[in-house]
């Protein structure tokens, strides 16, 4: 690989023009001139993150698509919740990513989404549901609201509740 083609290679990872002169030991001023040539023929974009030092990128989206939280993330990568963010925000932008995330996090939780899809396609009352999944009405709410929103379900509308009759007491 060229020296051209990692300075673009790291400024597209989100690192700052000064951490690549000092990683690549050269002058920042060359940095600057390359980009800018880059940025006028559309091979980069200018990003705005600047990262000062180098994280394991592929750590990060590795425990992101294990559904760990990012909280957990900087205790076990040793960075801050901020860095890390920021490098999901760069890392998360293709669709398909923020899908896997979220099927993983519902399965870090501990959801069962399959049956969850079948009892949601059987029509099945969201109240009964709680006592099949062992989930709050909240927590079936919201993960019903991602999986229609990542395609794998279609809303049902509103769910008519069966109303229960009551019998007349009889006559003492």
């Amino acid at each position: 690989m060229s020296q051209k083609d990692e300075i673009l290679n790291l400024y597209n990872q989100g690192y700052a023009q000064k951490f690549i002169s000092e990683k690549l030991n050269i002058d920042q001023d060359i940095i600057n001139v390359i980009l800018k040539i880059a940025r006028k023929k559309g091979v980069i974009e200018n990003h705005g993150r600047k990262f000062h030092k180098e994280v394991d990128n592929e750590k990060i989206l590795e425990l992101y698509l294990t559904g760990v939280p990012v909280k957990d993330m900087s205790g076990i990568l040793d960075e801050t919740k901020q860095l890390i963010q920021s490098r999901l925000d760069l890392l998360t932008r293709n669709e398909e990513v923020r899908k896997k995330r979220v099927l993983a996090v519902m399965q870090y939780k501990g959801y069962d989404i399959d049956k969850l899809i079948e009892l949601y396609n059987n029509q099945v009352p969201i109240i009964k549901m709680t006592f099949e999944l062992y989930m709050s009405t909240t927590a079936i709410y919201n993960t019903v609201d991602k999986l229609v929103d990542l395609g794998m379900l279609e809303h049902r509308g509103k769910v008519k509740r069966k109303k229960v009759k009551r019998g007349v007491e009889g006559e003492r």
